[in-house]
């Protein structure tokens, strides 16, 4: 409905009149997908959703090699390897490569230069790419690709570390064991994993809208050897949110990899996506108690939120006594001089004071409220009512919270 609406002021007369409005809107309308985990706004997965194979000629390094001693009567060294390579991302037309010579060195692809003024990858124009196939082939200590707009990367050899930033890449393969991969803002939609193929994965940022890897069984190897963070990774659970995204499968297995990993924070992070990505299909209480738990503490991944939320509902409970002066003092049980005749008075702080001493009295026990024998007393049924269900919800609340704090310190 929101998407709807900023794209219909985008196409307005009014906003075609005037520029800079239509660019503030498009800019709306970008943060608003990002924050929704909308993958990819300006066409990203409209260009990757389906990746054939091109007609263009397969290139790769060892060609350009051999074709260089005829030329030359000398091998290629390295660094004329490495320009042969960034010559052809830059060259504007579409190319397949193979990089099957070793690279001991490794080198920095980056492309920056061909971008206008980017702010990340939701600015860099995806037709043409740099690559429409780029399979790595031979033994690289670093590569770090930059900027890139990339249809296919294969990675089937190893390669001790590679760097992904800013990158629009449709479908990544890693085949073989990679040491070290780190990814920052990047675009993927297809992300392909095999057995044992990364030892040390850093994601941060940007989208994954299709995790596919080996199942989770006994005897299956688990795709990652050593540690695995996601930090603010955008991961589609709804058809809504991405034209590539499968289901729920994907966030079952990866669960199951982790917890034989016993990553913990990463298993629990695909239990979350698992349960979000389930709310489609859930109806009734079911769907109600998943909708709870992701609002009360986000799956139990954020424990501050039940109890910010149980602090919310309590002091809701003492605004609403207190405007209405719900709450007065029985003074009939009470010995002259009790500290409990001082708050008698029509003033606003003894108005709080009141409320706010017989809602924390009700939250120790809400199920007593009914028969306690408090010098504090609600002046209608309808105080007491809206009481207990506050005092209902913090309670919850704060069992939610207790709930995520125990599986973050201990996770089974």
């Amino acid at each position: 409905m929101i998407l709807k609406t900023l794209s219909n002021l985008s196409n307005s007369s009014f906003s075609k009149r005037f520029p800079k409005f239509k660019e503030k809107i498009e800019d709306w309308e970008d943060r608003y997908c990002q924050w929704r985990e909308y993958a990819g706004p300006h066409g990203f997965e409209d260009r990757f959703q389906f990746i054939t194979r091109s007609p263009s000629t397969t290139l790769s390094t060892q060609k350009f090699r051999n074709d260089f001693t005829e030329e030359n009567g000398r091998q290629a060294n390295e660094l004329e390897i490495i320009d042969f390579i960034m010559d052809e991302a830059r060259n504007g037309a579409p190319t397949r490569l193979i990089i099957n010579d070793s690279i001991k060195h490794g080198f920095d692809m980056d492309l920056l230069d061909e971008q206008k003024d980017p702010r990340g990858p939701q600015d860099i124009y995806l037709n043409p790419p740099h690559f429409n196939y780029l399979s790595l082939r031979s033994n690289i200590n670093r590569l770090s690709i930059r900027w890139a707009v990339i249809e296919e990367l294969h990675v089937s050899h190893s390669i001790k570390e590679l760097i992904l930033e800013n990158c629009c890449i449709g479908k990544i393969l890693f085949e073989e064991r990679t040491l070290s991969v780190d990814i920052y803002n990047s675009w993927f939609g297809y992300f392909n994993l095999g057995p044992t193929s990364i030892i040390n994965l850093w994601i941060g940022g940007g989208w994954l809208c299709a995790i596919n890897c080996p199942p989770a069984y006994v005897h299956e190897e688990n795709p990652f050897l050593g540690s695995v963070d996601f930090v603010d990774v955008n991961l589609p659970t709804s058809p809504k949110q991405s034209l590539i995204y499968k289901g729920t499968q994907q966030y079952r297995t990866l669960r199951a990899h982790f917890e034989r990993l016993q990553n913990g924070p990463m298993a629990g992070l695909m239990r979350a996506k698992e349960l979000a990505s389930e709310r489609e299909s859930d109806s009734g209480v079911s769907w109600l108690f998943n909708w709870v738990y992701c609002v009360a503490s986000g799956y139990g991944r954020k424990p501050g939120w039940a109890f910010i939320w149980s602090m919310v509902f309590l002091a809701l409970n003492i605004m609403v006594l207190t405007g209405f002066d719900g709450v007065r003092v029985d003074s009939q049980n009470l010995t002259q001089g009790a500290w409990q005749l001082e708050w008698q008075g029509d003033d606003f702080l003894s108005q709080f004071v009141r409320a706010s001493i017989l809602t924390l009295q009700t939250v120790i026990n809400p199920f007593t409220i009914f028969l306690a024998k408090s010098a504090f007393k609600f002046k209608s049924l309808y105080g007491l009512i809206h009481t207990f269900l506050f005092v209902i919800l913090a309670d919850a609340a704060f069992v939610f919270g207790s709930l995520a704090i125990r599986k973050r310190l201990k996770f089974s």
